[in-house]
């Protein structure tokens, strides 16, 4: 029975090593900074392998990276600067209750103030173009949600216009 106990325990430990060796090892999408007040970019990451033609949008979050550049990229007007940037995106929410979306049972969600925290860096030489900040937008869409809360949305169009100042 203890040699049963002792192989479960070895093969716990097993599993749990290669998960934290593999996320130690894996590149990221994208090198923007794991927290908001980093301002040193991730040696690595895909868009080194990949450099993109123009300006790609990451939101940065505890579960990783997650590529919002088409939510961008539609707002882009005619003659933007559009040369390779990352512009990497931090949410910050608050307990601060300033709307509140109705819910299909006839109740309502609470909306949270958010702000939302931008760095933007050339591509490829990973240099800090600047830093600005925009408060969401609150937005009430479809859908189903198990969140007992929702954060105010990007305004992409105050971000691209923001962006246009930097990129020039």
């Amino acid at each position: 029975m203890r040699w049963l106990i002792a192989l479960l325990v070895g093969a716990v430990v097993v599993v749990v090593g290669f998960q934290v060796v593999g996320d130690a090892f894996r590149t990221p999408p994208a090198f923007c900074p794991d927290d908001v007040d980093d301002d040193d970019p991730h040696g690595s990451s895909a868009l080194d392998e990949q450099p993109p033609d123009g300006v790609v949008l990451y939101q940065v979050g505890e579960d990783g990276m997650e590529d919002r550049t088409s939510l961008l990229t539609t707002r882009f007007p005619a003659g933007f600067p559009y040369r390779p940037a990352l512009v990497c995106e931090y949410r910050t929410t608050y307990d601060e209750r300033i709307s509140a979306c109705p819910t299909s049972g006839g109740g309502e969600i609470p909306v949270v103030r958010t702000r939302y925290d931008y760095k933007v860096y050339a591509i490829p030489d990973k240099r800090l173009l600047g830093v600005f900040d925009l408060p969401g937008t609150p937005l009430c869409g479809g859908g189903i949600t198990t969140r007992s809360e929702l954060p105010t949305e990007s305004d992409y169009t105050a971000i691209v216009e923001r962006l246009g100042r930097l990129l020039r």
